[in-house]
């Protein structure tokens, strides 16, 4: 330390110095180190008994201290624990809280250090057992309990405890307290696990004392906080005991510089606030009051050495000069300081302070430091000759070595570097000229590395973008490092501004999030081959369907380094599917009926065939008859016959007699390869094949059906007609359809979700909560005396009324998969998926105050001079022992305890 301070004040008083100062001064220093180390010594000699012996006095002290902390605290963790096995055991019932303050009573009068047991449900519900040493609330050492009915805030009442007759009398009421308020609550929440609170003072104590808060979770499920409160006097008590002597001191100290504990009688969690001593030693600390301690003085001391105490982290051992003015420390004017650093493991972070004095210095060794400093001073000025010799031949060298450091850093690699005797410098000369020619030599081949690297990573570019597939990577933390430009097209983001993308991916056919834990990347970055098809982007107003493949990519160690990701539209072939899948069932009826009347059409034709070689005209006359287009093709699709119909629009024109050419000559290529497939397809199977087509005929839109006979082994009979109109009704129902099922859902005064819509989003909702262990919350709502309303300002008010609240109702919600909807008369409902308690009251809070801003006028309202609702918040993760009719039961009781509690508020299921 003390060289460090010297090095800093040398480089700051001095600034840059040369070498022959550096050389010349180190000899100087040396005889002046000389004689400080004898007077070191005699000084040593002198005092070593005296300062091991007060060091392993303050270690021996300090230990004892922590063995007290262990023992006190670890009953404390036991008793925590005990009380968390009984809950996730089902021993002790959370819900009982009554049962829970019988048992912390027995376990308040077992450990004695422990003064109060408390509880604390998430609604606010509260049971505590304490017992009043200092007599303020109850005679001393009565236990009382405390006890918070129904959902905070509320009241909390107060009850004496008869141990010989159980019974309780009651003492006094608090209103309007929120034990969800207490710092040991809301810490309990975030640390999820064991730690300490600070309680200075706590409001029925008169010493101080921690709060050890222990979160309670069963099955997965937040139940409340357990909380102990222990008392620091006993420890207090132990340090006064270990400080044997007046002039000892020993107390303890948390991280931001509060007094836990102290063998004085100084208030505790008091923080000292430091002005300047008149002594240049010290500075002067006040504890509220002029008056100093050695306290003060430590404190002083530790803020000098470690203006951060969460600096000290193993212990340390200090010397402390005390103020020479003040009457406390004449017998003792130096002291033996001791800071040892105590963790519990649960959040205590302190600090163990011990103090004790020691004798003054003895004059006859200070005296003889004196004679030892004067004799040392005549070998100074042969040291300054001689340094100043040796310097001169010593830096001649090194400056050439400098100079030729210079020439390296400017690129010069040719070096002039002059000789000397001195083997170390010969040897350093000889390994700058090999550093330098190695310095050329990488220098080219560096240069030569780039180009090849530069004209690599563009080929690489150009053949990822040539890809007709979209190619992200991905680093090891998730973020996008490359995009192809079929990625960034598809993806409608530039590469490198795109970090993530995931909050526009959904799962396919709904309006869930798809999980970022089961993206193809998320699952290569943790080392698995992926291939998924059933994710949807969002880009605009439009959904892409894509089947997406991820590779992990290794390093030569096996660790992951990236994630390759693959990924392509496959949006027309889905609708392919699902178009297939919506007429599968009507086609496989048409083809039935109409391979019925096709048979019976065939029959029909084969009678008519055999009349038609009797009676050409009446054979011709049967044939212009049907409304087809009919021709014979044999296997190579060669035209045998071709009868032309007015009701089908031809392709083959009518001035070129197909017959005895090909398909591929009289009609569209694609057709022809059409015709031909089912062509083979018919003569292999020897069935009817059946089949529709659509074509553009003078730029019109035509659909036609197409059936296939087989006429033996090599002949198959075409039948086409023209089916437009058809597909034209098909259209009009399928819209017309779209419409009423709108219509069936939705309520036609207020235009938001009926009650029919409600239950089927509901048990919707209730399904997809349970698969994904996810929280779905329901809001019942309900204009406040609405009935008097109507009777005031008429039918046509109140409905303009409602549809109002509806509107406001249907703003406030965020979410696609929320849901609005009219339960029945005034009342109305709001689905809210995957929705915790605290999102559920944000929402009952946005929804009362939209309400009141409507400002709706209500001269008969009793609660209000505007319209408002009484709303009841019901929240829950589905079981196999819960339904969608306990949500509903749950929300409609709240309601029911909002209104009964003077309505335009909200309650929460209990």
């Amino acid at each position: 330390m003390v060289l460090r301070r010297g090095y800093v004040f040398l480089q700051r008083t001095l600034g840059v110095v040369s070498m022959q100062a550096v050389l010349v001064v180190p000899f100087l220093l040396q005889v002046f180190g000389i004689v400080g180390l004898v007077a070191y010594l005699s000084y040593y000699n002198g005092q070593k008994a005296l300062e091991k012996m007060a060091f392993e006095v303050t270690e021996e002290a300090s230990e004892r201290i922590s063995d007290r902390l262990q023992d006190q605290f670890e009953s404390i963790h036991k008793l925590l624990t005990l009380n968390q096995y009984d809950i996730e055991q089902g021993h002790l019932d959370v819900h009982n809280l009554d049962e829970m303050g019988q048992q912390f009573w027995q376990q308040t009068k077992l450990f004695n250090a422990t003064t109060i047991l408390s509880f604390t449900r998430p609604t606010g519900e509260y049971i505590s057992v304490e017992q009043d040493r200092s007599g303020l609330m109850a005679p001393k050492d009565a236990y009382v309990l405390s006890r918070l009915y129904g959902a905070a805030p509320g009241a909390r009442n107060y009850y004496i405890l008869d141990a010989q007759t159980g019974t309780r009398k009651f003492l006094r009421t608090i209103h309007d307290w929120d034990p969800r308020q207490q710092p040991g609550y809301r810490r309990a929440q975030v640390n999820h696990g064991q730690t300490w609170t600070s309680s200075p003072p706590h409001v029925n104590l008169s010493m101080t004392a921690l709060d050890a808060t222990l979160p309670i979770y069963r099955h997965g499920t937040f139940q409340g906080v357990l909380t102990a409160h222990l008392l620091l006097s006993n420890l207090t008590s132990f340090l006064q005991q270990l400080a044997a002597q007046e002039s000892w001191q020993v107390f303890i100290l948390d991280r931001s510089g509060h007094l836990v504990a102290s063998s004085t009688d100084e208030p505790l969690w008091m923080k000292p606030v430091a002005v300047e001593a008149p002594t240049p030693d010290l500075r002067e600390a006040r504890w509220g009051s002029p008056k100093r301690t050695p306290t003060h003085a430590v404190a002083a001391l530790l803020q000098s050495h470690w203006p951060d105490l969460n600096q000290i982290q193993q212990t340390e051992q200090l010397r402390l000069r005390g103020d020479r003015t003040h009457q406390q420390f004449r017998p003792a004017p130096r002291y033996f300081l001791q800071v040892q650093p105590y963790n519990d493991g649960y959040g205590l972070d302190w600090l163990v302070v011990t103090v004790i004095p020691v004798s003054e210095f003895m004059p006859e060794i200070q005296e003889s430091i004196r004679h030892t400093v004067f004799g040392s001073l005549l070998a100074l000025l042969g040291a300054i000759a001689f340094s100043l010799y040796t310097t001169r031949w010593i830096t001649r060298p090194i400056l050439s070595l400098r100079n030729a450091a210079n020439q390296i850093a400017q690129g010069e690699y040719v070096l002039d570097i002059a000789s000397t005797p001195i083997l170390e410098v010969r040897q350093l000369a000889f390994a700058f000229r090999q550093m330098a020619s190695q310095l050329q030599l990488s220098t080219d081949e560096m240069q030569a590395l780039n180009t090849e690297l530069v004209s690599s990573r563009g080929q690489v570019e150009t053949f990822l973008n040539a890809i007709p597939v979209g190619v992200v990577v991905q680093a090891p933390d998730g973020s996008v490092t490359y995009m192809n430009q079929v990625a960034q097209r598809l993806l409608t983001c530039q590469f490198p501004s795109a970090t993530s993308f995931t909050h526009r991916l959904y799962r396919e056919g709904t309006s869930l999030p798809y999980p970022v834990d089961r993206l193809p990347g998320t699952r290569a970055l943790r080392g698995e081959y992926t291939m998924i098809d059933d994710i949807e982007l969002a880009r605009r107003e439009v959904r892409l369907a894509m089947e997406v493949r991820a590779t992990p990519i290794f390093d030569g160690q096996g660790s992951i380094t990236h994630a390759l990701v693959v990924f392509q539209d496959i949006t027309a072939r889905r609708d392919a599917e699902r178009m297939l899948a919506s007429y599968n069932h009507r086609l496989e009826q048409q083809v039935q009926q109409r391979t019925l009347t096709l048979e019976q059409e065939i029959l029909e034709r084969q009678q008519a065939e055999q009349a038609l070689r009797q009676s050409e005209t009446r054979n011709q006359a049967m044939l212009m008859a049907i409304p087809d287009l009919m021709f014979r093709v044999d296997r190579q699709g060669t035209y045998l016959g071709y009868m032309r119909s007015k009701s089908v629009t031809d392709v083959v024109p009518l001035d070129i007699d197909p017959t005895g050419q090909s398909l591929l000559a009289c009609v569209p290529a694609e057709m022809a390869q059409r015709h031909l497939y089912y062509i083979q397809r018919a003569l292999e199977m020897q069935a009817l094949q059946v089949y529709e087509q659509e074509l553009y005929i003078d730029d019109h839109l035509r659909w036609e059906e197409v059936r296939v006979m087989p006429c033996g082994s090599d002949e198959v009979l075409f039948l086409v007609r023209d089916v437009s109109d058809r597909k034209g009704y098909e259209t009009e129902l399928r819209q017309a359809n779209d419409h009423l099922e709108y219509l069936a859902q939705t309520d036609s005064l207020t235009q938001v979700a009926n009650r029919r819509h409600f239950d089927h989003w509901l048990a919707q909702s209730w399904q997809e909560a349970d698969q994904m262990q996810q929280p779905l919350a329901l809001l019942l709502f309900d204009v406040d005396q609405f009935k008097p309303y109507n009777d005031f300002y008429g039918h046509q008010s109140g409905d303009f009324c409602l549809i109002q609240i509806a509107q406001a109702a249907q703003q406030i919600i965020r979410h696609p998969a929320d849901l609005v909807a009219r339960y029945g008369g005034e009342e109305f409902a709001i689905i809210l998926p995957n929705t915790g308690m605290q999102g559920a009251v944000r929402v009952a809070k946005r929804l009362r105050e939209s309400v009141r801003t409507l400002a709706v006028p209500h001269a008969c309202s009793e609660v209000s001079p505007v319209v408002t609702v009484s709303i009841g918040i019901s929240t829950c993760v589905p079981t196999l022992q819960t339904s969608p009719q306990d949500l509903i039961t749950q929300a409609d009781r709240a309601l029911y305890i909002a209104k009964q509690q003077g309505r335009d508020r909200y309650i929460l299921s209990t």
